[in-house]
């Protein structure tokens, strides 16, 4: 029984346009705040400034991190303004 390949830190994938050249795309979940998951998707470069996979990945390094940040709570929104 063989298992499906999981990405926990998002994935790129080579998106066809119907005019231009293909995209890189990163894609990965977000948590809102009401606990639903969400699948979201950024263009990282074209196939012509990003020849490969692996130099996709690398472009994407930036993206990663800013889907990993937490969004600002409320209650920290209102703890800061109190002071």
């Amino acid at each position: 029984m063989s298992r499906r390949t999981r990405y926990q830190q998002g994935s790129v994938q080579r998106e066809k346009r119907l005019s231009g050249s293909d995209v890189w795309i990163y894609r990965w979940y977000e948590t809102g705040t009401d606990g639903t998951s969400k699948y979201r998707k950024a263009i990282v470069g074209t196939v012509a400034t990003l020849a490969n996979e692996t130099s996709a990945l690398k472009a994407a390094q930036a993206l990663r991190i800013d889907a990993k940040q937490e969004a600002p709570t409320r209650k920290a929104g209102l703890e800061q303004s109190a002071n």
